[in-house]
């Protein structure tokens, strides 16, 4: 068992107990059944998924005004999204069919950035329980998991930022720093609440990093 000293008294306290091999593996399935009941519900709906509202005026605009102009009229006229703009132009040529897909090829990359940002603390089916356990969570808490997530005009603007933030931290994590950066660009083209949380979430990192390597250093020397 690992342990620690504190620095104002010298005492040493449990770190990071070790649980029983029963328990942990009692620990993830627990957490994979309910992660897995969370997703698999919500499945059916994204199955079900169609195009409504402003994914039939985009792929109008797509196929009407050429591939480019339309998303040069998007950002002009409506909103500065670029990556929302530029994914618009690209799913629906392929087709209301494809509504459904995109949904559940988001949740599954969003399944396996989150088990890769997992793998950074835990092994083996610890990892896949955090992974589901996290997305489900996610899920769980959300009002409403349709619009980001199913819908595509939702998904594409509210959906995909989140998504890739889990990317983003599966990214630094590996320490690829520059698909982290790209990645961070694109989510930011999403909406204008992305770019804002990617601000804060970088000035928030820029001042406590310093403090936590001065603490984990001084941790290192007890």
């Amino acid at each position: 068992m690992e342990h620690e000293r504190t620095v104002e008294t010298g005492e040493l306290f449990p770190y990071n107990p070790e649980v029983p091999e029963r328990g942990r593996l009692l620990r993830a399935a627990t957490l994979l059944a309910l992660g897995a009941f969370v997703i698999l519900t919500w499945l059916p709906r994204a199955w079900a998924a169609h195009w409504i509202a402003d994914d039939w005026c985009f792929a109008v605009s797509s196929v009407r005004d050429g591939f480019w102009r339309s998303q040069a009229l998007v950002y002009n006229s409506a909103a500065g999204r670029f990556t929302v703009a530029f994914l618009y132009a690209v799913f629906t040529r392929l087709g209301p069919w494809a509504a459904r897909w995109l949904s559940i090829g988001a949740m599954a990359v969003w399944l396996f950035a989150s088990w890769r940002v997992a793998k950074s603390r835990f092994t083996g089916l610890d990892a896949v329980a955090a992974a589901i356990g996290f997305v489900a969570t996610v899920l769980n808490a959300a009002p409403d998991t349709y619009q980001p997530l199913i819908w595509t005009g939702g998904l594409l603007t509210y959906g995909v930022p989140v998504i890739g933030a889990t990317c983003v931290a599966a990214s630094a994590l590996a320490r690829r720093n520059a698909l982290a950066v790209i990645l961070a660009f694109i989510t930011g083209g999403c909406s204008e609440v992305a770019a804002v949380a990617q601000i804060v979430f970088a000035t928030v990192f820029a001042l406590m990093a310093p403090r936590y390597r001065r603490g984990h250093l001084r941790r290192c020397q007890w």
